[in-house]
């Protein structure tokens, strides 16, 4: 019988490099890119104790912690031929996920314009249920991304998060001119979701909430959207 106290190791582990700086993160096996049947025995386990479900993110030293203040901060690690780093503990967040997406049941964009825009809308009242009256930290947004040709990286022109609204048409006004959070050539991954984590989730999270105070007399929503620009070869 599979007994938690028995069956969930320590999470000791060893990773053999050659010398170099590196950066050290933690990502779930979920089932992208590849599922626990995929890895061992072990792991297969430790998904049914629900151990494989936490937020990926960087290992930053002294600010590891189940709340940090930027997950996508890190500390690069020195290696050293013939010596042991220890001590590179890695605490997973308890961030909380707004997942406004279902299943993924398509993929490809054929005959898909240059300058294509992808969004995902996030309403306000999502947000301000979140800690009411308190301040938030607004880590970062992630894309899912799959590509049927294992060969190439999908790289976007842009990523970014902004604020818009729902017209009485159904479609949306978004403020592309003042992004709160943006970045260019966005490079995501094959088959998993692509962190793109904010410089600064402390001023974020407060913009937001003044944002929602002032603008309590009209819709607002907030949007993550990339837009397409090509797939590079790997």
């Amino acid at each position: 019988m599979i007994n938690p106290a028995f069956n969930i190791l320590d999470g000791n582990y060893v990773i053999p490099v050659p010398f170099g700086l590196y950066a050290v993160g933690i990502e779930p096996v979920d089932g992208q890119p590849a599922a626990a049947g995929n890895i061992s025995f072990t792991c297969q386990i430790g998904s049914i104790f629900g151990q494989q479900n936490f937020v990926e993110e960087f290992w930053n030293r002294n600010s590891e912690s189940d709340l940090e203040r930027r997950l996508g901060e890190l500390f690069p690690l020195l290696v050293l031929p013939s010596i042991t780093r220890s001590n590179v503990d890695l605490v997973t967040s308890n961030a909380i996920n707004i997942s406004n997406f279902g299943n993924r049941n398509f993929i490809g964009f054929t005959g898909s314009p240059a300058g294509r825009i992808y969004a995902v809308q996030i309403p306000a009242s999502q947000i301000a249920a979140i800690n009411p009256g308190q301040d938030i930290l607004i880590q970062g947004i992630s894309f899912n991304t799959a590509v049927v040709d294992a060969s190439v990286a999908p790289v976007f022109a842009q990523a970014m998060l902004t604020t818009g609204v729902i017209n009485p048409d159904n479609t949306a006004t978004i403020d592309l001119s003042d992004p709160s959070e943006k970045t260019s050539g966005f490079l995501a991954q094959d088959n998993d979701f692509s962190p793109f984590y904010f410089r600064n989730p402390k001023s974020l999270g407060k913009r937001v909430r003044v944002e929602l105070i002032t603008e309590q007399s009209r819709t607002c929503s907030w949007c993550c959207r990339y837009r397409q620009q090509r797939h590079l070869p790997a």
